[in-house]
């Protein structure tokens, strides 16, 4: 059903109340005299009063006495008609309103009004429904096409008192309506260039409790609306003179915080028992995404951003960490990542670890921190490295950083269990002291120190399952 048929019947049936509504009051007036005598009973006229002449108030038709003049002067109400007429506006509303009782109103409406209802909405309101009917109008994507495009860019463009796209208030309004749209929609090359000028919301963290003789890990994530026909590279430079290059998908539907870890030689004075600030630059930039049968195209760059992030003072490792290792433990971790790789064969193809967080749920392990290094290996060559981390009971914080991969050796091992092929999982206090800043900050975890972590040692044989279907994006990936 349109829009338009939609309305039809609810456009007739107020039209048809309005109407009954008009006679009912025109009846009730009734016809008035404006000047006329008539007879209260019957409505006869009676000849004018004049000064010279002393008409009778008696009517000569119905012999009807009036007791004085203002009586030939009423109105002549027609109250039986005015009833009919109510009858039938009260008969059209209680229709209607049974016919309304589990409708949407919100489905009636156009977009437009949709778009106006989310512009005088409340920036901190959690659900407005004219924007989930605006939603599940995208992700229905029964518009046609340059609909859909002239909607994008309606929605770009409004921004009265949410304030321009990117900042906070706007989100709030307007994030989950451009989502909806990047998930169902195929930009065209003006909705690709609204919405690459949408700020790149960048997130860094660091390690709360930085540690003595360790390297500093930084985890950066971001958040864009970038639609999926192209690809991003992000070069990071740290104030230690590091530099990091990786590229990315956009996020799309999803509020994608997935990130990845980079480590640096930690250049902080240990003594200092102050609060330090970090700033790093990052260069972003787009390309369209190559079909393969193309050169991948040039890099488009972006304006540079700045991110400034404070760095407790550092502490010894003892004070935060104790290494912890038993049999159930050990046990537990390696039934986590009993079922190895999985490969999607189909373009495009990837590598991916399957590990379970809930193997290691037992009471025995709570605050147990589970960081991890799990190694690929074909004999004596590591063809894969990742970083994992989770705490053990809760398994509410969980993160991973960009594997590094010889793609070309994974794709040609066999399926099942190939002979020679094993997968090594160490725990890795470093990956640890990550996962305690981040629980210790979302509150996942009891702020008491020291924690323990798994620091064992597990090896077992490599399992491989292929899947005959295209890979999910991958949101970080090297640059090759």
């Amino acid at each position: 059903m349109t829009q338009l048929s939609a309305w039809l019947l609810p456009g007739a049936a107020l039209i048809a109340l309005s109407i009954f509504v008009v006679l009912a009051v025109r009846a009730l007036g009734g016809d008035r005299a404006r000047g006329r005598r008539r007879c209260a009973k019957c409505w006869h006229e009676f000849a004018p009063m004049t000064p010279e002449s002393s008409a009778p108030l008696r009517c000569v038709e119905c012999g009807w006495v009036a007791q004085r003049e203002s009586q030939l002067l009423r109105p002549r109400r027609k109250l039986m008609l005015c009833g009919v007429w109510i009858s039938c506006a009260a008969a059209v509303g209680l229709s209607m309103q049974w016919h309304l009782a589990g409708v949407n109103l919100w489905t009636l409406a156009p977009n437009q009004v949709l778009l106006w209802s989310i512009d005088f909405a409340a920036p901190s309101a959690q659900s407005i429904p004219a924007r989930d009917e605006l939603v599940r109008r995208i992700l229905s994507n029964a518009a046609p096409d340059a609909a859909q495009q002239a909607l994008l860019q309606s929605i770009l463009s409004r921004h009265p008192e949410g304030g321009e796209p990117g900042t906070v208030a706007w989100r709030k309004k307007w994030e989950r309506p451009v989502r909806a749209w990047l998930a169902t929609v195929t930009a065209s090359d003006a909705s690709r260039d609204a919405l690459l000028r949408i700020p790149v919301e960048w997130n860094a963290s660091v390690a709360l409790y930085p540690m003595h003789g360790e390297p500093l890990s930084v985890t950066y994530s971001l958040e864009d609306f970038w639609p999926e026909t192209i690809e991003g590279r992000l070069e990071i430079h740290s104030p230690m003179g590091e530099s990091y290059c990786v590229l990315f998908d956009p996020s799309g539907y999803q509020d994608a915080r997935s990130g990845f870890q980079c480590a640096m030689p930690a250049a902080i004075d240990a003594a200092s028992s102050a609060m330090l600030d970090m700033h790093f630059t990052v260069h972003t930039a787009w390309r369209t995404k190559s079909t393969g049968k193309d050169p991948p195209s040039e890099w488009n760059e972006l304006e540079a951003q700045t991110i400034t992030l404070p760095l407790a003072p550092m502490q010894a490792k003892d004070a935060l960490l104790v290494p912890f290792e038993s049999d159930s433990l050990t046990q537990a971790v390696a039934s986590a990542f009993s079922d190895g790789l999985v490969r999607w064969t189909e373009p495009p193809s990837r590598v991916g670890l399957r590990f379970d967080v809930g193997a290691t749920a037992g009471s025995e392990f709570r605050d147990t921190l589970i960081g991890v290094r799990a190694t690929v290996r074909h004999g004596e060559t590591v063809v894969r490295t990742s970083h994992l981390w989770w705490c053990a009971q809760e398994g509410s914080t969980v993160g991973w950083s960009m594997s590094v991969e010889d793609s070309a050796a994974l794709a040609r091992a066999p399926e099942g269990q190939p002979d020679r092929w094993t997968l090594t999982i160490e725990g890795d206090a470093s990956v640890a002291s990550f996962l305690l800043s981040q629980a210790l900050r979302e509150g996942a975890l009891r702020p008491s120190l020291p924690f323990h972590y798994f620091s064992g040692r597990v090896e077992i044989p490599l399992t491989i399952t292929d899947y005959n279907s295209p890979a999910p994006p991958r949101r970080f990936r090297p640059e090759s």
